[in-house]
C-alpha cells in the first residue's frame, strides 16, 4: 500500500515540473494584432468646408434724383437681363416733401447686370430720393460662389495658391460641380470661441451630372466644400495609425517578421504626406507589399 502511495506521488510530482517546465519554456501565444500591407498609389490631401450659395454681386439700383415714381416692371424673383427697364418716373411735375418741385419726363432705371431681383424697395406713386434703392439685383444669373469659414489651422494653407475644389449642394443630390478658391478674407472673425475667416469658391462648370444643374442654384442653399491641397502620385503609403513615434521624435512601424517573441521587428521610417482617408505616405523604409502591424489587441 505504501509502495503504491509514493508511485502515485511520484507521478504528480513529475507532472508538477512537467507543467512548470512547460509553462516557462513553450512559446508564447502572439498577441492578435490588426495589420496591413504597404501599397503605392495616389494620395490626396484635403480641406472640408461647408457653406451656403450666393451670388458674386448685389446691385441696388436708384434713380439718380428725386422723384415720384410711376411703374415698376419687375417683381421678388424676376430673371432680369442688363439693360432691361426696371421702374420708371412719372412725367411732368413733382412735389417733394420739402417743399420743393422737381420735373420728370420719362426717367428710367435699366438693370445694371443680368440677375435675379431679390428686392423691390419701391410702389407705383411712391416718392423716392435721388440715390435711394427702388430695385436689388443679385448676379450675374448662372454664377454662383460658396461662402465659407476656414480655421486658423487651415488658412495658412489655403492662402497660398488659388486650389481647385468640387461643391456638392444639399438641395441637388448627385451633383458636383467644380469650382476654385477665390479669396481668403485677411481679417479673422471669432465665432462662438473659435477664430475663423470667411472663404469665398466660386463655382466653375459641372463635373457629374445628378439632378438638377445651374438653373436650379439658389442663394442661401447649403453647400459642401472639398479643397484639394495636394495630391502626390505613385505614393508608398499605410494607415496612419501604423506610424508610432519614439521619445526622440523619430518615427517608426512594426514590420510582421518572424520574430518568436513579439511576431514583428521594428523598422524606422521617414513619413511624408498626410492624405485623407488615414492614409501616410512614406517616403523611406518601406516596399510595396510588406505587411505592418497597424495595431495590437492588449
Amino acid at each position: 500500500m505504501k509502495k503504491a502511495l509514493k508511485i502515485v506521488l511520484a507521478i504528480i510530482a513529475v507532472l508538477i515540473i512537467a507543467a512548470i517546465l512547460f509553462a516557462i519554456f513553450s512559446p508564447k501565444p502572439l498577441p492578435q494584432m490588426t495589420t496591413a500591407v504597404v501599397e503605392q498609389g495616389t494620395v490626396t490631401q484635403t480641406i472640408d468646408l461647408s457653406g451656403n450659395l450666393a451670388y458674386p454681386q448685389t446691385r441696388q439700383v436708384a434713380f439718380t434724383q428725386s422723384g415720384q415714381v410711376d411703374g415698376v416692371y419687375v417683381a421678388l424673383g424676376s430673371i432680369v437681363f442688363e439693360g432691361d427697364i426696371l421702374a420708371k418716373f412719372a412725367d411732368g411735375a413733382t412735389k417733394l416733401p420739402d417743399g420743393s418741385t422737381v420735373t420728370t419726363t420719362g426717367l428710367l432705371i435699366t438693370a445694371p447686370i443680368s440677375g435675379v431681383v431679390t428686392g423691390v424697395l419701391a410702389t407705383p406713386d411712391t416718392l423716392v430720393a435721388a440715390g435711394q434703392p427702388v430695385v436689388v439685383i443679385d448676379g450675374p444669373t448662372r454664377s454662383f460662389q460658396v461662402h465659407a469659414q476656414v480655421t486658423e489651422s487651415d488658412v495658412v494653407t489655403l492662402s497660398m495658391q488659388a486650389f481647385d475644389a468640387t461643391v456638392t449642394v444639399d438641395a441637388l443630390p448627385g451633383v458636383t460641380f467644380a469650382g476654385f478658391v477665390t479669396s481668403i478674407a485677411p481679417s479673422a472673425i471669432p465665432l462662438q470661441g473659435v477664430v475663423s475667416y470667411d472663404a469665398i469658391i466660386t463655382l466653375d462648370h459641372i463635373i457629374t451630372d445628378g439632378k438638377g444643374g445651374f438653373d436650379d442654384l439658389r442663394a442661401g442653399m447649403s453647400a459642401s466644400v472639398s479643397v484639394i491641397t495636394k495630391t502626390i502620385s505613385d505614393a508608398i503609403h499605410i494607415p496612419q495609425r501604423a506610424v508610432l513615434t519614439h521619445d526622440d521624435g523619430s518615427k517608426f512601424v512594426r514590420v510582421i517578421s518572424d520574430n518568436k517573441e513579439f511576431g514583428y521587428d521594428e523598422r524606422a521610417v521617414i513619413a511624408g504626406l498626410r492624405g485623407d482617408n488615414g492614409i501616410i505616405v512614406i517616403t523611406d523604409g518601406l516596399a510595396v507589399g510588406e505587411p505592418v502591424v497597424v495595431s495590437i489587441k492588449k
